[in-house]
């Protein structure tokens, strides 16, 4: 394996919107309109990512995250509950794995890790990124899931702003992974 240039995966891309949202969306309309319908996908075998796109100061990590406190829960959340909720249904076991690691300027580290290990990414014989050593924290339920999130999210590289005096200057991606019980990836939902 070889170590990977990210530039062209971050910097020649033109991308399309599928909704935008004003500050008039509550985080359960902006879940229904993008990260649920993915759910089922996922659940069939499916690899999908719920990509936030905003200037700083405008919502994602709230929407992302949710605000326990004010009992309002965010994309995580809700789609954990219904992939919780998919598997209670399903005859097939599979076991639940959460990640989450943070680009930082060129840098990428474990947020799950202890001490936010620092991860080099390599391109496999496919040509597919791969982030070695990242760790995969088996989940049983949503609140163990959330646990892992908020842990990691105290690790976030943050900063104050003109916009926000606690501004993310790094980009944080959870991945929730469905395997079988031999270890196989069997679907993935990834939040950027």
């Amino acid at each position: 394996k070889k170590r990977v240039d990210l530039k062209e995966y971050t910097e020649k891309h033109q991308f399309n919107f599928d909704y935008a949202f004003d500050e008039a969306c509550d985080n359960e309309y902006v879940y229904q309109c993008t990260a649920k319908p993915l759910v089922p996908f996922v659940m069939s075998g499916g690899l999908a990512t719920c990509f936030a796109f905003g200037q700083t100061g405008s919502g994602k990590t709230f929407t992302m995250l949710g605000s326990p406190a004010h009992n309002v829960p965010g994309l995580y959340v809700l789609a954990s509950q219904d992939i919780f909720r998919s598997l209670d249904k399903q005859s097939d076991d599979y076991d639940v794995f959460v990640s989450m690691l943070e680009i930082y300027g060129d840098d990428v580290y474990d947020l799950l890790s202890p001490n936010k290990q620092r991860l080099i990414p390599r391109e496999d014989a496919k040509k597919k990124v791969q982030i070695q050593g990242l760790v995969q924290r088996p989940v049983d339920n949503v609140e163990e899931l959330m646990y892992a999130i908020e842990s990691g999210s105290t690790l976030r590289s943050t900063s104050t702003t003109g916009m926000n005096e606690t501004s993310s200057r790094s980009h944080a991606i959870l991945q929730v992974s469905i395997k079988t019980l031999s270890g196989k990836l069997h679907g993935q939902l990834s939040f950027i």
